[in-house]
């Protein structure tokens, strides 16, 4: 295994050698949410599907440009707990400067280096993230500069307005749609498909990393059945 991996590309699945900017994105929770959200959804023709996610996109891009219209701070609240745990970790370290611009910060048994010209850091956090680790925010407090200076556009709350300010454009109903194709009014027809027998399947596949919940009963506190088919003498 160890062979196939290193021939497909440490970048391709391991987050330290991810070649682009992830933000601390490193999960699918959002695709998840939308399978969630639209389940009654799916169950309407590709039209009217397609119309209730740019609806839901267009509520939400409403939502959040009038909620960060509305914050105090400079970053967003997540950035702002992100600084705020890194400097209560950074305490416990100890740094010694190699010039300006150089660092060596100890932790415990691990020595990490970091560029504060470069933005760059051993442990990779900052590199990926582009928001200081908690080894930059001690360098960057020895040398008493402003965090904020040194945390990517990203993270700040006037980058989310321009974001959600922009929202989705409504576009009429089906029958205001200009038909631009050369061909003219003429219908697409559905594919000529054979429906198979029995129920349609909804569930969604689920991927075989995915573990299955174990039940726990709460009356014995057994695993592999509730409490309304438990037969465990009291």
């Amino acid at each position: 295994m160890r062979h196939e991996l290193e021939a497909v590309g440490r970048h391709k699945w391991a987050r330290t050698f991810f070649r682009r900017k992830r933000y601390q994105v490193i999960t699918t929770n959002i695709s998840e949410s939308m399978n969630s959200t639209l389940k009654e959804q799916r169950e309407l023709p590709v039209i009217g599907l397609l119309e209730s996610i740019r609806s839901l996109i267009q509520k939400w891009f409403y939502e959040r440009c009038t909620k960060w219209s509305f914050q105090r701070t400079q970053l967003s609240i997540y950035a702002e707990d992100m600084i705020r745990e890194s400097l209560a970790q950074s305490r416990s370290m100890n740094i010694s400067p190699v010039d300006q611009h150089e660092f060596e910060v100890h932790h415990r048994k691990e020595q990490f280096v970091i560029n504060i010209l470069n933005r760059t850091c051993s442990c990779r956090q900052w590199d990926l993230d582009l928001i200081p680790c908690s080894h930059a925010c001690i360098a960057l407090s020895t040398r008493n500069l402003n965090l904020h200076l040194y945390i990517d556009k990203f993270y700040y709350v006037s980058n989310l307005i321009n974001l959600y300010k922009k929202g989705t454009r409504p576009i009429g109903t089906v029958n205001q749609i200009r038909n631009t194709h050369q061909g003219g009014n003429d219908g697409i027809l559905p594919p000529q498909v054979k429906r198979p027998a029995g129920r349609l399947k909804k569930k969604r596949f689920t991927s075989f990393l995915e573990k299955k919940a174990t039940v726990h009963c709460s009356r014995c506190g057994k695993k592999g059945h509730n409490c309304r088919s438990c037969k465990e003498p009291i």
